[in-house]
């Protein structure tokens, strides 16, 4: 809702400018309440407050996609397995297989969590160019032909599947180990 109405502010007259402006710094103030709560819950658990600092270990990952990530992701106590984890998250590629052209690969599926998939996003993008391990797999994918998207979706599995070992395991990233 904020960056829409930050997007509405552009183009208005200034009958209307003040009216949005209340609304963009109420919206701010709700904003920065919730981060804030948010924050409270993670440090009152234990174990909350030890998976979100394994997974802020991880480079890409910050303080708020952690938070997503432990409220929204299938962890080892849900699955036994990163592929369910990814599965759950709908980055897993989907494959067509009825009509005439079977057996292609139709990108990933409208399934899963959309919400862990729109989270992930950025981070992914920060990652392919600050995380040593991801870097070098999308360039790999990169030269493989791979479109852009095909990157981003993979590097977003990617991440699911190393939060998912650090959460399992209990172990800070270790970037020799992705």
């Amino acid at each position: 809702m904020l960056q829409a109405e930050k997007n509405r502010l552009e183009g208005v007259a200034s009958q209307v400018r003040s009216s949005l402006e209340r609304t963009i710094v109420t919206l701010c103030a709700e904003k920065a309440r919730v981060e804030k709560l948010i924050g409270q819950q993670i440090r009152s658990h234990k174990q909350l407050c030890r998976d979100h600092q394994l997974l802020c270990t991880i480079k890409g990952i910050g303080s708020l996609t952690a938070a997503i990530l432990l409220a929204e992701m299938a962890g080892p106590g849900q699955v036994q397995r990163a592929r369910q984890a990814a599965a759950h998250a709908g980055l897993v590629p989907r494959h067509e297989e009825s009509g005439t052209s079977v057996r292609r690969n139709r990108g990933i599926g409208k399934e899963g969590n959309r919400y862990l998939r729109k989270a992930l996003y950025m981070p992914a993008l920060v990652a392919i160019k600050y995380n040593a391990p991801l870097r070098y797999f999308a360039s790999r994918l990169r030269a493989a032909g791979k479109p852009k998207m095909k990157i981003i979706c993979a590097v977003m599995r990617k991440l699911i599947h190393i939060a998912f070992g650090i959460l399992k395991h209990q172990q800070p990233f270790n970037p020799s180990l992705a």
